[in-house]
């Protein structure tokens, strides 16, 4: 299970394996901060659905080196299709996104509530990996393409879910806190206020507890289902 870090002290991530770490190649989900607020609402891991072939791991095939390319090789073509054809669609959800705030069009997102750089940032980097991906290259440099590829279509899924779900419920939260939404990746959180805000929206949120002897976010005792309505904290999920 993958879940970032909110309010934290570090950019870190709780990586598969139960451990902390800022070397997962896949790097999703991320730190949920003030720069990155939309973080957790990216999808969980799945083997099936829309969202599968984002978190497919890219495997080395049989003839993977072409004598064509000289000993290089590419990502079979369907399954780049994939990978691309899902990131041609965030892409027109994008666009139409931004078009329609930047026009006054949108029904909860005004122009000047519109994070133009980040939106712009996310389109080019993944139009930029998404003419990259069927290009010829080692395995390593294709696994890393393969990654970012689906990380910056993550964050594009994330951002579109940020403005137009959570965004105005946190924004005006509401009286009784909606059912958790365990489709989304949620987040760690030493700050119970943040943990009572995002709890209410529907975003998944884990407690995290420090070692008071080592006050270090590597040093973790337990990590804790977060419940609002009993203020405590749950059964332990990881130690």
């Amino acid at each position: 299970m993958y879940a970032p870090l909110c309010d934290g002290p570090r950019s870190l991530v709780l990586r598969e394996g139960n451990h902390f770490g800022q070397d997962d190649a896949m790097v999703h989900p991320q730190l949920y901060d003030a720069k990155s607020n939309q973080l957790a609402c990216i999808p969980t891991p799945t083997k099936v659905g829309e969202f599968a072939i984002l978190f497919i791991r890219l495997e080395k095939h049989q003839h993977w080196e072409s004598v064509s390319f000289n000993g290089l090789g590419k990502i079979k073509s369907y399954t780049a299709r994939r990978l691309i054809g899902h990131g041609e669609r965030v892409l027109q959800q994008m666009e139409k996104l931004v078009a329609d705030a930047q026009a006054g069009l949108h029904p909860t997102i005004s122009r000047t509530l519109l994070p133009n750089a980040k939106s712009k940032r996310i389109q080019w980097y993944l139009k930029s990996l998404l003419r990259l991906l069927e290009t010829p290259a080692s395995f390593e440099d294709c696994a890393m393409r393969w990654a970012n590829t689906q990380r910056m279509q993550l964050d594009a899924h994330s951002f579109i879910d940020y403005l137009t779900i959570f965004r105005p419920l946190l924004l005006d939260p509401p009286l009784l806190p909606r059912p958790v939404d365990n489709s989304r990746a949620g987040c760690i959180t030493t700050n119970l206020m943040t943990a009572t805000e995002l709890h209410a929206v529907g975003i998944p949120v884990c407690k995290q507890q420090l070692n008071v002897a080592s006050p270090s976010p590597t040093s973790v005792n337990s990590i804790h289902i977060f419940n609002a309505a009993r203020d405590t904290f749950l059964v332990d999920v990881w130690c």
